[in-house]
């Protein structure tokens, strides 16, 4: 990847981090098991890491800041071009 191969201080942040980070493999594992798995069939608007539903917390659980985001969201669509 350019950050890896390259000089500097993100090519150094990134060489640190390497060991941490997934493969793109890897990173598509949930994508795949949520896209094949009967067991999700039907689940929406939950949250999954490593094929497993994790709970949320904190602000991710406020209907009222969901609610603006998705209001500023539509907002910020319709100013692009093409958007109505």
């Amino acid at each position: 990847g350019f950050a890896v191969q390259g000089r500097g201080p993100v090519a150094w942040l990134f060489k640190l981090m390497r060991p941490a980070l997934l493969s793109p493999e890897q990173g598509a594992e949930t994508l795949l098991h949520l896209a094949r798995s009967p067991k999700v069939k039907g689940v929406s608007g939950r949250y999954f890491d490593k094929c497993q539903e994790k709970a949320t917390v904190g602000q991710s659980n406020d209907p009222e800041l969901a609610r603006r985001l998705w209001e500023a969201t539509e907002k910020l669509l319709q100013s692009l071009p093409g958007g109505s």
